[in-house]
């Protein structure tokens, strides 16, 4: 890594500014710049402080300790001294602040998914009020709409978001944590029919849906097949859906195959067509 006379040289250089015209916009002399950038003196903490400001880095990339910096707006990583990571970073940062023009403030992929994970465990927490469960599923659909338009790459075409919290909803039943008082209160809000079914046509739905899955499955062609076994394992790894999703979760890890085989493909369906099923 570089240190900080010849981190200061290079940003300098790369901004195209002269030594008299850079000491001219941190208020020091050109001289006490040429001792810093040779090494012969160091600034004090303000004028660091001043530098690293005016080129819009941290102390610790200004003094050579790091080799990126991470945008505080967009949370992007990049080199502001490389040409096409700042080209780079300019088209992210804008795509970026178009989405949350659109959408809303946009937290770090890291954080969102982090805060989406307890809003799960809060809303399937019994012991909870039902007044924080209901705000911890508004939490849910906040945090999983955030996420989605990362993965959309910022799409600005993306569906808003009360769309997307309807769309997430549809899959929400009552089970042995989630009452049905409390499911069909959020059914209800967006917009949804309210769900009641005791066991026995619980049960029933459950085997209608599995021979509409088998069903469906049968006329795809392996393409198909694959994307909607890849869906179901997506949602077996979500607490929302299944609650022994650590096993799932597990089991992802553990694959190591790449494509779906039709040898997968029909050990699958002979699964699910099992009467044992």
């Amino acid at each position: 890594m570089s240190n900080f006379s010849e981190r200061l040289k290079m940003l300098r250089k790369y901004k195209n500014l002269t030594q008299g015209q850079l000491a001219e916009e941190l208020g020091i002399s050109r001289s006490s710049l040429g001792m810093y950038e040779t090494g012969r003196r160091e600034p004090d903490f303000e004028t660091e402080e001043s530098m690293a400001d005016f080129f819009n880095v941290t102390i610790s990339y200004l003094r050579g300790k790091e080799n990126s910096i991470q945008c505080p707006i967009c949370h992007q990583s990049y080199n502001p001294l490389s040409e096409l990571q700042t080209n780079e970073h300019e088209v992210f940062h804008e795509s970026f602040m178009m989405a949350e023009r659109k959408f809303g403030k946009m937290l770090p992929y890291g954080e969102a998914d982090a805060r989406r994970s307890t809003s799960i465990s809060s809303f399937r927490n019994p012991s909870f009020s039902h007044e924080k469960r209901m705000l911890a599923y508004e939490d849910y659909l906040k945090y999983s709409f955030m996420l989605d338009i990362w993965n959309s790459n910022f799409d600005i075409n993306h569906e808003k978001f009360e769309e997307f919290a309807k769309n997430e909803t549809i899959n929400l039943r009552p089970d042995e944590l989630i009452s049905e008082e409390l499911c069909n209160e959020i059914r209800t809000k967006y917009g949804l029919s309210e769900y009641r079914a005791n066991a026995d046509t619980l049960n029933s739905l459950y085997n209608k849906g599995e021979v509409i899955l088998v069903s469906e499955y049968r006329k795809l062609n392996t393409v198909g097949k694959n994307k909607l076994i890849s869906t179901a394992r997506e949602m077996n790894c979500n607490p929302l859906y299944n609650d022994n999703y650590q096993i799932e979760l597990a089991a992802a890890h553990a694959r190591t195959d790449g494509e779906y085989s039709e040898e997968d493909a029909q050990h699958d369906l002979d699964i699910m067509t099992d009467e044992n099923f």
